[in-house]
C-alpha cells in the first residue's frame, strides 16, 4: 500500500464516520496517467477502489491530496458530504498561476480539439467572425479556429479554448429560425476572451468575467436584443 493508498483510505473512513456510516474497510489503488490536464477520476472495482490522476498532480502536496480525495468520494457517494474546508487546498492549488499553465500546456501538447467546420447549414462563422474583427477590434485579433460544436448543449452557447485557441459556438444556434445578430452576440463574446486572455484575482481564482470585460460586452450593438431572444430560448418561448 503506498502512501497515496493510505490517504484515500484515512478520507474515505473519516467522511463515513462523519455521516453516521458504519465503517468498513475499503482498499484504494491510487495511480497517474499523462492526461491531458488536470483529469482525476474514481472507479469502484471488484475488491477495491480505483483512482486515476493526471501526472500534474505527482508533485501536489498530501494537503492537496487529501482534499481531492474528498471532492472525489463525495460524488462517488452522495452521502458522503464535503463543505468548503475540504475543498480549499485542492482549489487554491488548481487555480495557482503555474498550475493553470502547466494545465493548459497538457491539454495543448496532449489533447485534441473536435469541432465541426465554421461553415454551417445557417450561418457562417467565417463571415461573421471577420466582420466583428474589423468593427469592433481593428481587425487586430489574433488567429483562431472557428467551428461548431459536434454535439447540441442545452446550457452552454458557446465556449473559447484558450489551450487549442479556438471558439466553439453550440451547433443549436445553426439554424435559420436564429436571427443573425444572435449568433454575432455569441461569437463577439468569446472573442473578448481570445482579446483579453485569462485573468486573475488577487488569491489566484481565474476570473472568467470581470467588470471591464461585462463593459466591452455591452459595446456589441444589438446586445439587448440578443439577451432577450436567448432568454427567450432557454424558457422554451422560443424553440429551435
Amino acid at each position: 500500500m503506498t502512501a497515496l493508498d493510505a490517504l484515500y483510505r484515512e478520507a474515505y473512513t473519516s467522511l463515513r464516520h462523519r455521516a453516521l456510516l458504519r465503517s468498513r474497510g475499503a482498499d484504494f489503488r491510487v495511480s497517474f496517467y499523462p492526461y491531458a490536464g488536470l483529469k482525476s477520476t474514481i472507479y469502484q472495482r471488484s475488491g477495491h477502489y480505483e483512482v486515476k490522476l493526471g501526472d500534474l498532480l505527482e508533485k501536489a502536496s498530501l494537503q492537496v491530496h487529501y482534499s481531492l480525495a474528498c471532492i472525489l468520494l463525495s460524488k462517488l457517494d452522495r452521502r458522503l458530504r464535503i463543505g468548503n474546508a475540504e475543498r480549499l487546498a485542492y482549489d487554491q492549488w488548481s487555480r495557482h498561476p503555474e498550475v493553470v499553465l502547466a494545465h493548459e500546456n497538457a491539454r495543448r501538447e496532449r489533447g485534441t480539439k473536435r469541432l465541426d467546420p465554421p461553415q454551417g447549414a445557417a450561418h457562417d462563422l467565417t463571415l461573421l467572425y471577420h466582420r466583428l474583427n474589423r468593427d469592433y477590434f481593428g481587425a487586430l485579433l489574433p488567429r483562431v479556429t472557428l467551428g461548431w460544436s459536434r454535439a447540441r448543449s442545452r446550457s452552454i452557447w458557446g465556449h473559447h479554448d484558450d489551450a487549442h485557441k479556438a471558439i466553439v459556438l453550440n451547433r443549436v444556434l445553426d439554424s435559420a429560425r436564429v436571427p443573425e445578430f444572435v449568433v454575432e452576440s455569441i461569437l463577439y463574446h468569446e472573442m473578448l476572451h481570445h482579446k483579453i486572455g485569462p485573468q486573475y484575482g488577487t488569491t489566484g481564482r481565474r476570473i472568467l468575467h470581470s467588470r471591464e470585460f461585462r463593459r466591452q460586452e455591452r459595446l456589441f450593438a444589438h446586445y439587448d436584443e440578443a439577451q432577450r431572444f436567448l432568454k427567450a430560448v432557454a424558457s422554451r418561448k422560443v424553440r429551435l
